[in-house]
């Protein structure tokens, strides 16, 4: 059975509430998880035998409400931004607005020089 403590439990609660349908059994636990906190409705049974105490048997009526659509844009965007893509991305931005300042602080000295000697100033 897969926990919260799962690496992937942000995409199994997207993957949840952006399909429509019931989920499948192995994403039962998640989807309990969602319902308790609000972020979509329906109704579980959970078993009460010794072995499997706690885990949900059985899943109706799965949707995920507006809360739960708003969740899902929030893990969109924290994968989003766990992305290599992403992380160059921004290290490219910094390096790009880096080498940008300092030209222009280059061309600011440049230009400075070249008007004092236009002026015949120094």
């Amino acid at each position: 059975m897969a926990t919260t403590q799962s690496k992937n439990f942000k995409v199994t609660y997207l993957k949840l509430l952006s399909n429509s349908g019931n989920p499948e059994k192995s994403d039962y636990w998640a989807a309990k998880e969602l319902i308790d906190n609000f972020h979509a409705t329906g109704q579980y049974i959970t078993s009460r035998s010794r072995e499997s105490h706690g885990e949900v048997t059985a899943l109706v009526g799965f949707a995920p409400t507006l809360s739960g659509r708003l969740f899902a844009d929030e893990l969109t965007a924290q994968l989003r931004k766990n992305t290599w893509r992403y992380r160059l991305m921004q290290a490219a931005f910094a390096v790009f607005m880096f080498l940008g300042g300092w030209l222009a602080a280059v061309m600011n000295q440049v230009t400075a020089s070249a008007i004092t000697k236009w002026l015949g100033i120094g």
